[in-house]
């Protein structure tokens, strides 16, 4: 199957557009703080004094 010369533009900048909006979502979660994951607090006996 032989694509039109204005097909394979149209392929060409859809997938130009894709590879930007990727790298520029990357470059959001890069600069994004992540999340800090808390540490669960656990008593133990010793901490209850007994």
């Amino acid at each position: 199957m032989e694509l039109t010369a204005e097909e394979k533009a149209e392929a060409r900048q859809n997938a130009v557009r894709r590879y930007q909006e990727e790298e520029l979502r990357k470059l959001q979660n890069r600069n994004r703080p992540s999340a800090k994951k808390e540490t669960p607090i656990t008593t133990s006996l010793f901490d209850l004094g007994l």
